[in-house]
């Protein structure tokens, strides 16, 4: 009768701890790790190949199963569909203790709230009632700087190269991953890097124009750039759609330097 308390009490102790919502899932290659969220998934991602997240995507389930190989830390992007969107570590260990995790709603890092307005009922996104804006694209931006990168637009010069290896919407939002490598023998230390909206042809000047895009947050933006080294950032501004004769031009200059690049960015 003791031995069997015992095991009742011990699982009822492992379900209570993992309903506490984790910033960190451990999981491993030869183990299913059960993630079980209060709505069904809609959408899921992980940050790397290394990582397995599969759920049902035919049916509503709230049940999705993970499985890691060894490799670098990742992370794990779920959205219910409901609206909210959770944002997890995901990292590799040979021992699991913990093979369960109950996410509670209240972890989730936006929200969607239903606000009636006469008869009509409009369902309004906003964010969770302490995660302000700037935390919230801090995590994005760090779901984004560990995706793999693609060229979209780079250019050379003075032997500092300006890239943009990724371009993500999401809500109303622009995250833009940036990598700038220094392959000169002296340091550069950043003044400026701005992002413009050009209308217009440079030699139609009666019809041109430039508009600056307010930068929203910024992601490991670095202060200098050392010699032989390069820097990965991410730059978030508001969703910008670009018209016809329209482009993006990104300007990066040297502080108390002649250095600087343009860099256009013809499609998004």
């Amino acid at each position: 009768m003791k031995s069997i308390t015992s095991f009742v009490l011990g699982i009822i102790a492992n379900v209570v701890i993992a309903q506490k919502s984790p910033d960190v899932i451990y999981c491993n290659d030869f183990q299913n790790v059960a993630i079980v969220m209060d709505t069904p998934i809609a959408q899921a991602v992980t940050g790397s190949e290394d990582f397995v997240f599969s759920y049902n995507q035919t049916a509503e389930d709230s049940l999705g199963l993970l499985q890691g190989r060894p490799g670098k830390d990742s992370n794990l992007l779920v959205r219910t569909t409901d609206g909210g969107l959770y944002h997890y570590i995901l990292k590799y260990k040979d021992t699991l203790t913990q093979f369960v995790h109950f996410i509670d709603p209240v972890f989730r890092i936006n929200s969607i709230q239903t606000i009636k307005n006469g008869d009509e009922e409009n369902k309004v996104k906003i964010f969770s009632k302490g995660i302000s804006n700037s935390t919230f694209m801090e995590k994005l931006s760090t779901y984004y700087l560990n995706r793999n990168p693609h060229r979209i637009a780079l250019k050379s010069k003075d032997k500092i190269k300006l890239e943009v290896q990724g371009l993500y919407y999401f809500q109303e939002k622009v995250y833009m991953v940036l990598n700038i490598q220094n392959r000169s023998n002296i340091d550069f230390r950043i003044n400026t890097l701005n992002l413009t909206k050009i209308h217009g042809l440079n030699r139609r000047k009666s019809s041109y124009q430039e508009l600056e895009i307010q930068n929203l947050h910024r992601k490991g933006f670095p202060v200098v750039v050392r010699s032989g080294k390069n820097a990965r950032f991410v730059m978030v501004y508001p969703k910008v759609t670009l018209g016809d004769h329209e482009t993006l031009k990104l300007f990066l200059n040297e502080k108390n330097g002649g250095r600087h690049i343009d860099l256009l960015i013809k499609k998004i």
